[in-house]
């Protein structure tokens, strides 16, 4: 039997024709995997930009000035803290969309143009190596772009427990000041 003939019904795929097909659908995952952590970084971004947007209209809009000489050191130092961290989040998060952008395909178009009038079968085995590179050099770049992803959610954790200490320690602050006078 030769690699380029049918493979008998029940028996295991063969032939260029399923590696072929097999390397195309793993640059396809990668793909899909690229565009499932560009939108879960989006999504972060999304919440840490709000919420940024949120501490400084809070900060702009009350009367800080008159509270902020009240608060305890160790609180102004945690609530910038806590925003220092959501900064870092951003950072890994914007880096994670960084990552991947140069994804690779398998094969351009352009490259096809001289081998048309070749054999559908000689073409494929050319141009496998090419698309194997392809599949690693994607694997790398999606490597570097979850361990963005990673950091980021990281410290999107670090940070959001940061402020919530700040948030008990302004709410314990605020009470011992309502109950002390």
């Amino acid at each position: 039997m030769s690699i380029l003939t049918e493979p008998k019904p029940g028996s295991p795929p063969r032939g260029i024709d399923f590696v072929y097909e097999t390397v195309l659908k793993k640059i396809e995952q990668q793909q899909k995997l690229v565009d499932s952590l560009d939108v879960k970084m989006g999504i972060l971004v999304a919440f840490l930009g709000t919420f940024i947007v949120g501490l400084l209209v809070a900060a702009l809009t009350s009367e800080v000035s008159k509270v902020a000489p009240q608060l305890w050191l160790a609180t102004k130092v945690i609530v910038l803290a806590g925003i220092t961290l959501a900064g870092a989040c951003l950072y890994f998060a914007f880096d994670a969309f960084k990552e991947g952008r140069q994804f690779f395909s398998g094969v351009r178009p352009r490259d096809l143009v001289s081998w048309v009038s070749e054999e559908v079968e000689t073409t494929k085995k050319a141009f496998l190596p090419t698309i194997l590179w392809a599949v690693d050099a994607n694997d790398h770049q999606l490597s570097l772009k979850g361990d963005s992803a990673r950091r980021a959610i990281i410290w999107v954790f670090f940070a959001l427990g940061v402020l919530w200490v700040s948030l008990l320690l302004l709410g314990v602050q605020f009470t011992l000041g309502r109950v002390m006078s």
